[in-house]
């Protein structure tokens, strides 16, 4: 992975997701790929994970050989962020 948005960053500090989780979903997650844009520029892959026992969801743009994090999501839960 090459970097996360500040969306994203606001996002894991609101729902207390960590970088490590990150990672592991990066790598193992479920990839939905009837919810994920891979046919667009940039690629867009959203990763499921569980996490504590809620599902965490993951969106992540690709460009050539890197990932950046773009949205962190607890699509099962009402959560309000402050985020931009």
């Amino acid at each position: 992975m090459s970097g996360t948005t500040d969306l994203a960053k606001c996002q894991m500090i609101c729902l207390q997701v960590d970088t490590a989780l990150v990672s592991y979903a990066f790598e193992e997650g479920d990839v939905q790929f009837g919810m994920s844009e891979t046919h667009e520029e940039p690629k867009i892959y959203i990763i499921d994970t569980r996490y504590e026992d809620r599902l965490v969801r993951l969106s992540f743009e690709t460009a050539d050989s890197s990932a950046v994090l773009s949205r962190v999501e607890l699509p099962f839960e009402q959560v309000s962020c402050d985020c931009p």
